[in-house]
């Protein structure tokens, strides 16, 4: 099971993966301990990038100066979130199993 990061963290390992061609990704400050990405115009919190950087998922380099990079753990890591993301909407659940074929037939009939 893949580590657990907030939806926000989550957003933003996403957006450093697609744009981290190799040459990493230069965040602008914000107002208020905030970083904006330049490229999609999103804007963080400094405090979303701890998660990633503490578990080793992307690489600021030590300083809030410098590019972020993604990291091979933190591809691996978005891998393993796509992965049970396909297999969740692949598998049906217990209750969508035991609900009843709908009726919607052409031609059909409520009763």
């Amino acid at each position: 099971m893949p580590l657990h990061l907030g939806p926000v963290s989550e957003k933003l390992l996403r957006e450093i993966a697609q744009h981290d061609t190799g040459e990493a990704v230069l965040f602008q400050h914000a107002a208020r301990g905030r970083y904006t990405l330049p490229a999609t115009g999103s804007v963080f919190n400094r405090a979303t990038f701890f998660p990633l950087i503490g578990n080793a998922l992307a690489d600021d380099g030590g300083s809030d100066h410098t590019p972020v990079r993604i990291t091979a753990a933190g591809r691996q890591h978005l891998a393993e979130l796509n992965a049970a993301t396909t297999s969740q909407h692949q598998q049906p659940t217990a209750e969508n199993a035991a609900r009843p074929a709908c009726h919607a037939a052409a031609g059909s009939t409520r009763a």
